[in-house]
């Protein structure tokens, strides 16, 4: 019973409410995900309750990237817009597209604010235009060394929506697990359909090939690149042994140099002694010093 009462005085609560006028804004779309391929036309839809007084619309429009720009804004198409064949029909309410291209996939937002009360509300609407692929870039290296890591990539940027990958060798479609192939379960890769990388991991000789990469995305028909070969070789074992033999040859050679030059003295610092001379002066002789030592006759 006391359910039945709350319920009944919500009820009232909310039909009083409406009665006096209360507003409940919102704002709507028919479609928040429209499709369309790329130079066609689309048309954005934005509807706003009638409780907006003097309402202002605005649209923007915010890339993959994250950067946001005004497609209408004060009763008017930006002037980019303009330029991109871009009108608005019924003021605001709508956005339409002549030829929708793969730049305008991304998020619009239609903002309506009330002049009078300040009330504000938004919806958004992501708009996916749609590209087939295209020849895909890929990167093969045409030589690698046995035991190494080595990444094969496969990118196509213009693709909407993104495209998945897949690789092939020798023209044999790859499996993303090679260990449920009897080809390939000797091989250790990886791949990322997503991404479009090839990794291997520690590559060998089996794993030299002729590789492609295919690109698709259910628009249009899938496309491969140009096919490229990549080999496989041993490291140069002989060229780092000769290489460390010459190095250390070089250092006896040095070695033996530096020990001859100090052997024969250039290391040594050579300096002449002078004797200690200690000067006297002469002594004056007297009669007593003098002594005959000899006679003679005459």
């Amino acid at each position: 019973m006391e359910l039945k009462y709350c319920g009944l005085f919500g009820f009232i609560l909310l039909t009083s409410l409406a009665l006096d006028g209360i507003p409940a804004f919102s704002v709507t779309t028919s479609n928040a995900k429209p499709t369309v391929k790329e130079n066609q036309t689309v048309d954005l839809y934005c509807e706003y309750s009638a409780d907006f007084q003097n309402p202002r619309v605005e649209w923007k429009f915010k890339n993959p990237s994250g950067s946001t720009t005004f497609v209408f804004y004060s009763a008017q198409i930006t002037d980019k817009y303009k330029n991109h064949g871009v009108t608005t029909p019924n003021n605001g309410k709508s956005i339409h597209f002549v030829t929708a291209t793969r730049q305008d996939t991304g998020t619009y937002d239609c903002e309506v604010t009330s002049i009078t009360t300040g009330d504000f509300r938004s919806v958004s609407i992501y708009l996916l235009v749609q590209v087939p692929p295209t020849s895909p870039q890929c990167r093969i290296p045409a030589t690698v060394t046995t035991g190494t890591a080595v990444t094969l990539k496969c990118q196509d940027s213009a693709c909407s929506p993104a495209c998945t990958y897949r690789w092939f060798k020798d023209k044999m479609l790859m499996p993303v697990d090679p260990k449920g192939s009897l080809a390939f379960a000797n091989s250790s890769y990886s791949i990322n359909p997503n991404s479009g990388d090839l990794v291997f991991s520690s590559v060998s000789k089996a794993d030299a090939g002729t590789f492609s990469c295919e690109a698709a995305n259910n628009i249009g028909s899938p496309l491969t690149c140009t096919a490229a070969q990549m080999l496989v070789e041993d490291k140069n074992v002989g060229g780092i042994v000769a290489a460390v033999v010459i190095v250390l040859l070089i250092l006896a050679l040095l070695g033996v140099g530096l020990w001859f030059a100090y052997r024969r003295g250039y290391f040594q610092t050579k300096t002449q002694s002078k004797p200690n001379v200690i000067y006297q002066p002469a002594e004056r002789a007297t009669n007593e010093d003098f002594k005959q030592t000899s006679s003679f006759v005459v």
